[in-house]
């Protein structure tokens, strides 16, 4: 719902507002028209009533002495005297009462209208009660003259016509009057007309104007807005809109102040990954140095110098160093970007902790720091979950311990507590190191963030391993939680709702039967790839296992090779020129018979999901990421060509959960 202090709604104010104003003084213009409609039919019913009963009563009294006068007559050529008298009488009081209906009508006409023209009633009424009195006269002169009295009579008729003037002079005052009226009220209708006209111009008038300076508000606002925003693409950006109301203009400001916002925000970002990528930087050359300096002193040493021996495990040190570096880069991407699946297996939780016990106790030692690992009872050999992210937070808590930590010890304690009915796995690795400031508590667990910036940093590492293990513990459903005090020590604690499962009688003997063949190495092998050292080191790895080795250099070259030869197992890389991995192996699976049908593995330095999906989703059986180990390759062979005794199952549907522990 739109509020009330939008653009929208105060654009539409400006026409509503015209509408009433047009409403109302068209209501008065009809509230005129009716009023002029009533006074139009009050005219005819007043003219009606009024005229009916003057009419009525003055053709009354005028018969009534009409019947006088004939009575009087009739006197006179012998009527008898009490017929006469009757008569006559008669005659006299109806024309007395219709001479009182004449005066109590003016009495209502005068208390009712005082336009009416009652002075010219009231004189009619005088005549007509002058003209009833001599006519009630001459009735009783008739009686001892009747001569003298009709001739008085026949003058009394001329007196009549008077009566007759004034009633038609009232008659004619009445209609004028009722004239003028009219008139005024059409008058009135013409002057309202002239000013519904005259608002109605103005309305439009002010209409106009108001939308005319709101449109330039309205735009003055834009204005400032976009310059707001120039001057924050210029790279000024403390620039703030100023947000004065809550329409769209309003939230236009708003969302222009949260783009600057956001805006420092990302160079704040862009500072620290600057950072990074110069600790990164600092890091990948570390061990590349290593690498490169030790196999140039290889190259110079004698094989019996026992020298030689050293100088190869620096370099195999100082590799594995610049490949746990690059790991953490690819972990971390592939966890911003969502692409991190958890799985949920069966594994060995106490076997999992010996090996990081087994793993870094050697590395503690070397520093007089005494390594302890601590289960309680109730923790159970086996749970379902994904072994592979817990042992990455493991290898990066434990690896901070001992990393951090110079003197004292290191404590891994592990428990299992139900809460709410789910069990879960509570993990506390306590050092006696360093500790870290309560200022950069809130800040350990986020990306490209180190506790130290400068170049006399006194420790390595990436910054990463922090960050990483806390996204995996969100993913696994679980908390990471930190207490330090500096130079007493840190706590890390882990807990994950892991469910305890036990191998069932069933799928224990399965797995027993469940023999696989034993191991032959001999085989006839392929390696498809262009770079000569790759080519070079996948021969050397691969005769050591037991392997014959042929190369070839791309997809197309390595088709005609399995055209013409017979081969077990195929290396592909992916990327190469003429033809790549991915399409060759396309090709490859068009082949008719066993050629169809080699088995195909991946060797390859794109180790991204989604890359391995590709070369899966293209027929190949497997993919090694490079660099390429005699365990990968024997590992991945074991699988695809099912070597060895399965040792254990690790499908869920083969899994007892104990849920009571």
């Amino acid at each position: 719902m739109k509020r009330f202090g939008s653009i929208r709604t105060k654009m539409l104010m400006f026409p509503i507002c015209f509408l009433l104003v047009m409403l109302l003084v068209s209501s008065n213009f009809v509230y005129i028209y009716i009023e002029q409609s009533f006074f139009v039919k009050e005219f005819q019913e007043q003219k009606l009533d009024h005229y009916a009963q003057l009419i009525h009563a003055y053709s009354e009294f005028a018969t009534n002495h009409a019947l006088i006068y004939d009575s009087l007559r009739e006197f006179q050529l012998g009527i008898d005297k009490q017929s006469y008298y009757r008569n006559v009488q008669d005659r006299l009081k109806s024309a007395e009462n219709a001479l009182n209906c004449v005066s109590v009508l003016a009495e209502e006409i005068s208390n009712t209208d005082k336009a009416f023209p009652a002075d010219k009633l009231n004189s009619l009424i005088s005549n007509m009660t002058s003209y009833n009195a001599m006519t009630s006269s001459l009735f009783r002169q008739a009686f001892t003259n009747v001569d003298n009295a009709y001739t008085a009579m026949a003058q009394l008729t001329l007196k009549y016509s008077e009566i007759i003037k004034k009633f038609s002079g009232l008659m004619s005052s009445l209609d004028q009057n009722l004239a003028e009226r009219a008139g005024l009220v059409e008058s009135h209708a013409k002057s309202s007309l002239i000013v519904f006209l005259c608002i109605t111009f103005v309305s439009c008038t002010l209409v106009f104007l108001l939308s005319v300076f709101y449109v330039r508000k309205t735009a003055k606002r834009l204005s400032v807005a976009i310059a707001s925003i120039k001057e924050m693409t210029s790279g000024k950006l403390s620039r703030r809109c100023e947000v004065e109301s809550n329409d769209e203009i309003g939230e236009l400001a708003k969302e222009v102040n949260y783009l600057a916002e956001s805006l420092e925000y990302a160079k704040a970002v862009g500072e620290e990954k600057s950072s990074f990528l110069a600790n990164m930087s600092h890091e990948i050359r570390t061990p590349l140095n290593g690498v490169l300096a030790t196999a140039e002193l290889l190259l110079e040493t004698p094989n019996t110098n026992n020298e030689r021996s050293s100088y190869i495990k620096l370099i195999y040190q100082s590799s594995k160093s610049l490949l746990s570096v690059i790991d953490d880069i690819l972990v971390y991407s592939s966890l911003e970007a969502g692409k991190v699946t958890i799985e949920n297996k069966k594994f060995p939780l106490k076997k999992l902790l010996e090996e990081m016990k087994l793993l870094f106790s050697q590395s503690a030692e070397q520093k007089n720091v005494k390594f302890f690992l601590k289960c309680n009872e109730r923790v159970a050999d086996y749970y379902i979950g994904d072994e592979g992210r817990l042992r990455q937070i493991l290898l990066h808590l434990v690896g901070n311990a001992v990393k951090f930590t110079y003197r004292g010890c290191i404590v891994v304690d592990v428990d299992s507590v139900v809460i709410n009915y789910k069990n879960c796995i509570f993990i506390n690795v306590r050092d006696t190191g360093i500790g870290i400031n309560e200022k950069h508590i809130n800040n350990i667990f986020k990306g490209f963030y180190q506790v130290e910036h400068t170049s006399t940093r006194n420790y390595g590492g990436s910054g990463l391993g922090l960050a990483i293990s806390h996204q995996l513990t969100q993913l696994l459903n679980g908390e990471l939680l930190v207490s330090s005090k500096p130079g007493e020590g840190s706590t890390f604690t882990l807990k994950l709702p892991l469910e305890p499962a036990v191998v069932s009688e069933s799928t224990v003997t399965s797995d027993m039967a469940d023999k696989k063949q034993a191991r032959d190495y001999n085989k006839h092998v392929l390696v498809v790839d262009d770079t000569p050292s790759n080519q070079m080191i996948a021969r050397a790895v691969l005769n050591k296992l037991g392997f014959s080795v042929v190369i070839t250099e791309n997809g197309k070259a390595a088709i005609t090779q399995i055209l013409n030869q017979q081969f077990d197992i195929v290396f592909m890389d992916m990327h190469m020129p003429v033809l790549d991995g991915i399409e060759a192996t396309k090709q490859i699976r068009k082949l008719a018979g066993k050629k169809g049908k080699i088995p195909i593995i991946a060797l390859t330095a794109n180790v991204m999901p989604e890359d391995k999906d590709l070369c899966l989703e293209a027929g190949m059986n497997g993919v090694i990421t490079k660099p390429i180990t005699k365990a990968k390759i024997a590992s991945e062979i074991d699988r695809i060509l099912s070597y060895e005794t399965v040792e254990e199952n690790n499908s869920i549907s083969d899994v007892t959960v104990v849920k009571g522990r």
